[in-house]
């Protein structure tokens, strides 16, 4: 960047050229991914594994992906139960 601004290239949200080659293409096919990926999460006869492979996949376009946090200054270790078995403390 010269002068601490952009000088040239695309604007800030224009798609680069390959993607909207891909865009015209699959509209040319008749083609929509997103509802052929929602046809497949709702499908009932289709394997329970890929159903949750596609909604995981749908996901990534309506909920933000959640960051690891790290936990400092605790003094005691943190216990997580998975089941009452855990109860032993």
């Amino acid at each position: 960047m010269a002068l601490g601004r952009k000088t040239g290239g695309r604007k800030a949200g224009t798609p680069n050229k390959r993607t909207v080659a891909l865009a015209e293409r699959l509209e040319s096919l008749n083609c929509d991914p997103v509802s052929e990926l929602v046809s497949l999460a709702q499908a009932k006869d289709i394997d329970p594994s890929i159903r949750v492979r596609c909604y995981t996949e749908l996901m990534a376009y309506v909920y933000p992906k959640r960051k690891a946090v790290e936990v400092s200054g605790v003094e005691k270790p943190i216990v997580i139960m998975t089941s009452p078995a855990d109860v032993n403390l």
